[in-house]
């Protein structure tokens, strides 16, 4: 290999300036920490939407939107109820459709073996919920969501109760 003496000058001169780049970010780091907090950086990234901007200045503020509040809790509600269903359907699976009605949400003989507090959420508490089995042949039930009896303030207000039936259908009351 020649050494022109090029070579070397920008081998050095790029060792130079990583060197004064690390030199920095430690200095920084160091001056930091001694002062109690963490060097930052500040970037500003600005990206242009105006297409969203449109939508958003268009679209009422939540405030104005109790609907829509009311039905994001009532999804918590209605997961809730759906579970409540698929314990049934397994209760009438391990008892066939000459065994007894379950009775009750909680483990017990005649229950579909939930505990107390797993219904429980943020807008929803167990005693919001009860259910009827009112044919173990063919299976038929109905499962009852009142929102606030359990007394959580947060829970939704429109509609007030929904109903669930073995085909899957929710009626809001």
């Amino acid at each position: 290999m020649v050494n022109d003496g090029q070579s070397n000058s920008n081998q050095t001169l790029i060792t130079t300036v990583a060197i004064v780049f690390l030199a920095g970010f430690v200095i920084g780091g160091v001056v930091g920490y001694l002062l109690g907090r963490q060097a930052s950086y500040n970037v500003k990234l600005t990206v242009e939407t105006p297409a969203l901007d449109k939508v958003l200045s268009e679209m009422p503020p939540l405030s104005e939107m109790p609907e829509r509040i009311d039905g994001a809790k009532w999804s918590e509600g209605k997961a809730m109820m759906g579970s409540i269903a698929t314990a049934i359907r397994a209760y009438h699976a391990e008892r066939g459709p000459t065994g007894s009605e379950p009775t009750t949400l909680y483990v017990s003989e005649t229950g579909i073996g939930f505990e107390r507090g797993d219904l429980t959420g943020t807008y929803f508490g167990d005693e919001d919920f009860s259910f009827e089995v009112t044919s173990m042949n063919p299976l038929k039930f109905t499962i009852t969501c009142v929102a606030g009896k359990s007394g959580i303030p947060a829970a939704p207000s429109s509609p007030s109760a929904y109903i669930l039936n073995q085909d899957g259908i929710f009626i809001p009351k």
